[in-house]
């Protein structure tokens, strides 16, 4: 069971932050690190977790602003894209919809762009990660 669990784990995650089909994810990886440079430890802890080790680094907030951007998971002003996290969900055979489930993860009123995506894409995987958890 505890085999299942895990890679159901790594396929969610996968799916979290692999979710456009028209781009690769390893040059979304490239340009978004090009424009933002973080350290590899930020840049797997952020694959892993959905959050980065020092929230105060406003490169890699960018980053993950960009990321979420490119990825399509955000829409150009930073609002959930939510026909995309409605794809992510649907792995999970709820019957619940994105908005059900993620309502709690609203754009952020920061005036800050870059922490606004950030703290949206961290809620995302944090309740993904709870849902999980739950099963």
């Amino acid at each position: 069971m505890f085999y299942f669990y895990a890679l159901t784990f790594c396929c969610l995650l996968w799916l979290l932050f692999h979710c456009s089909v028209n781009c690769s994810d390893i040059n979304i990886w490239r340009e978004c690190n090009e424009t933002y440079p973080v350290p590899d430890a930020t840049l797997i802890s952020f694959r892993n977790n959905g959050s980065i080790p020092d929230e105060n680094n406003i490169t890699a907030r960018c980053f993950t602003d960009c990321y979420g951007k490119k990825t399509n998971m955000l829409t150009s002003d930073g609002s959930f894209n939510w026909t995309t996290l409605e794809h992510i969900l649907s792995n999970f055979k709820m019957k619940h919809t994105a908005m059900d489930v993620l309502g709690k993860c609203r754009k952020d009123p920061s005036d800050d762009e870059c922490m606004q995506s950030y703290l949206s894409l961290k809620c995302v995987a944090e309740t993904i990660l709870s849902l999980i958890n739950a099963r």
